[in-house]
């Protein structure tokens, strides 16, 4: 067991000792890997939070659309599900089937 930590620390000081030995350019070269390896990491978790919040907000507007007797009620609190992409499709359906209703084509003379 103690092999192995023995030989962490050795592949480590390595590792640094060779950083250390570089030149200018080859320690630019890695930090700049290392500054877009963070930036990286911090878009992956940016992201990953916004689908979980947009899962979230998904099932609860499927109990919402569940438990709505009409598509008006579902309509009027439908923005209170907005990072919800199940939500913007109902807005934009339900929107397409108002809006023949409500404003009907004008009618061309002949």
């Amino acid at each position: 067991m103690h092999f192995f930590s023995y030989s962490a620390l050795f592949v480590g000081g390595d590792i640094l000792e060779l950083v250390s030995n570089t030149g200018a350019v080859a320690k630019f070269v890695l930090v700049t890997l290392l500054a877009f390896s963070l930036i990286s990491w911090a878009i992956i978790l940016t992201k990953w939070s916004l689908l979980r919040r947009a899962r979230v907000q998904s099932g609860r507007f499927l109990r919402a659309f569940r438990k709505a007797q009409r598509l008006q009620d579902v309509a009027a609190v439908a923005d209170q599900f907005r990072p919800s992409p199940l939500s913007e499709v109902f807005e934009g359906g339900f929107h397409g089937i108002q809006a023949p209703t409500h404003n009907p084509p004008p009618r061309s003379e002949a």
